[in-house]
């Protein structure tokens, strides 16, 4: 399927699958996100469709149990790698990314050709960026438990190791230590060690681009920086490492580092194999999308862009400061095209007229705050490349005052993208 389509696998209301695959259902009701759901159609009936999100996963109905359905993005030719690349690598925090995909490597593998291409650089973009920003700030040190053959004691000898390796042989000026050191070679920085050898070799069968090649140029440095660190730590201990609650700021790195090694089964020699199956997974397009652009944005306006800034109305996607403009995405592909709808128009005044807002943007209760659609076109429409101020950008939306839109297409591997 592609996004947006209908579901033929059920085609009335089904007892089993019900308002539809509900992917996160702990969340409040307005966050949910649903793979397959029940929706209203222009003509006041019902049929389940597939939403924005894309990927692979199980679906049960009435009927049939366990169909595997994969749905796939509704532009062709989506150059994910560099749509990862723009979000993973902007000065976000790492929490806003793990909200973008889910993947279940418990839940039995989805035959798919097309899907490991998108799902593969998703993960290691991600735990790339991250360690990054880890050591950017400095390798968290532990004590180490070590064992060496010493001229001198260090921490407690091992008896029975001595007697082997020194007594037996009358080597009495050699005394066989265990000892711990304050070190970075520790068990997750091994870890993390380890999966970035992994990415690289996954990088390196994934075809030869401009991202793949900056990407791997990152995970040199990093390789570099940790040229301290062993990689040789076993898949046991890999499994049964626990969060250490005293560095929390490793967790997503350990938590993907995990998830890399998994995908290939621990073994680097995997990372060639084309598989054709996939765990269940999914992407959530339109925040993916939004990431996208703020990465853009914050690229071309450093420190000028605020990402979902708290309002009494709620979260506008980005205000510009200098422009004193609300700024928000839409991912609805081929909108330009249609009338824009009223409930866009509505959400976006009620950001112009919130308090707090405006007070971010100092402006006053009576100004009129110009407000701005974001949107990605299907096919053939110039997107803009911020190459300069965002006033020169933005085309006026017909039949309202201060109203503005921008196209800003999903890059292609056809194509390219204009943003390098």
């Amino acid at each position: 399927m592609r996004e947006h389509e209908v579901f033929d696998g059920a085609v009335e209301w089904d007892i089993v699958l019900k308002e539809g695959l509900c992917l996160n259902r702990n969340a409040p009701k307005i966050e949910r996100k649903y793979f397959i759901k029940w929706t209203e159609t222009n003509a006041g009936d019902y049929e389940y469709r597939a939403s924005y999100i894309v990927g692979a996963q199980w679906v049960d109905t009435q009927t049939q149990q366990h169909i595997p359905v994969i749905v796939e993005p509704k532009m062709d030719g989506i150059d994910f790698m560099k749509m990862f690349m723009t979000c993973f690598f902007s000065n976000l925090e790492t929490d806003r990314f793990s909200k973008i995909y889910n993947i279940d490597f418990d839940a039995e593998p989805i035959r798919s050709n097309t899907l490991e291409n998108i799902l593969s650089p998703m993960i290691i973009f991600h735990f790339v960026a991250i360690v990054k920003k880890l050591l950017a700030k400095g390798l968290k040190k532990g004590y180490v438990d070590n064992e060496e053959n010493l001229n001198k004691i260090k921490g407690r000898i091992n008896i029975k190791q001595n007697d082997k390796t020194n007594t037996c042989r009358k080597r009495i000026d050699r005394f066989f230590c265990n000892f711990q050191e304050f070190s970075e070679n520790t068990p997750e920085n091994q870890l993390i060690k380890r999966a970035l050898l992994f990415s690289k070799s996954v990088l390196a069968h994934s075809g030869d681009n401009k991202t793949t090649a900056t990407v791997a140029s990152i995970i040199g440095n990093c390789l570099l920086a940790m040229r301290q660190v062993d990689d040789n730590i076993s898949p046991a201990k890999i499994k049964a490492m626990k969060r250490n609650k005293l560095f929390k700021e490793y967790h997503d790195a350990l938590h993907l580092a995990k998830l890399i090694l998994k995908r290939y089964d621990y073994n680097i020699d995997n990372t060639t194999d084309t598989s054709t199956t996939v765990p269940p997974f999914w992407i959530d397009m339109s925040l993916l999308y939004e990431l996208y652009v703020y990465g853009l944005l914050d690229k071309a306006y450093p420190g000028d862009i605020m990402y979902q800034p708290k309002g009494n109305s709620g979260y506008p996607d980005f205000i510009s400061r200098s422009e004193g403009m609300i700024l928000d995405t839409k991912y609805i592909p081929g909108i330009a095209d249609e009338k824009i709808d009223i409930y866009i128009i509505r959400q976006l005044a009620g950001y112009a007229r919130d308090t707090q807002l405006l007070k971010r943007l100092e402006r006053g209760e009576a100004d009129v705050v110009p407000c701005t659609l974001i949107y990605p076109q299907l096919a053939n429409a110039t997107t803009a490349n911020f190459d300069k101020p965002l006033h020169n950008l933005y085309e006026p939306i017909a039949g309202y005052s201060q109203f503005y839109k921008i196209c800003v297409n999903l890059p292609t591997i056809a194509t390219g993208s204009q943003h390098e």
